[in-house]
């Protein structure tokens, strides 16, 4: 029983070190995103020429309602503040500053870990107690332990 118990909480370090690890990957994603493709800036990033490549050099705005399935992301962004204040995201300034694109992604990445923290949380729940909602208390850990990471590296990023 004590070897068991010993098993168990390794697995939930292990855990909590894996979550931890895709916070940081995920962070370190949108901050090479954030230069690869220049949100926030006119001058694009790294990837500002690829449309010549590709034959489709038009700026798409994620969040003009082109791509239904951004829509969910768009209003993500609003809620949080991952776009500056007092921009639309329809409008000409978000076209040329990419706030659409950087919304979209920053929101994607945002709803990623709170789904991840959930997951990761309610597994360690069932893994230590036997009960999957014996997580919650993991997930008083995790799930601020995200966002606090996140509002303060990845959300005032090209605000």
């Amino acid at each position: 029983e004590k070897q068991k118990n010993s098993q168990l909480k390794q697995q939930m370090m292990i855990m909590y070190v894996i979550y931890l690890l895709f916070i940081g990957i995920t962070l370190g994603l949108y901050i090479m995103l954030d230069q690869l493709m220049g949100f926030g800036t006119q001058g694009g990033g790294a990837f500002s020429n690829i449309g010549e490549l590709t034959g489709s050099s038009q700026n798409i705005n994620y969040c003009t309602g082109s791509i239904p399935a951004a829509q969910p992301f768009c209003q993500i962004s609003q809620v949080f503040g991952f776009i500056p204040e007092g921009v639309a995201l329809g409008s000409e300034e978000a076209i040329t500053n990419s706030y659409g694109k950087m919304a979209y992604y920053k929101s994607l990445l945002f709803t990623m870990l709170m789904i991840q923290g959930i997951s990761t949380s309610a597994v360690a729940g069932k893994i230590t107690s036997g009960k999957a909602a014996a997580g919650i208390k993991h997930a008083m850990i995790m799930i601020p332990l995200a966002f606090i990471a996140f509002m303060t590296i990845v959300a005032p990023i090209g605000v």
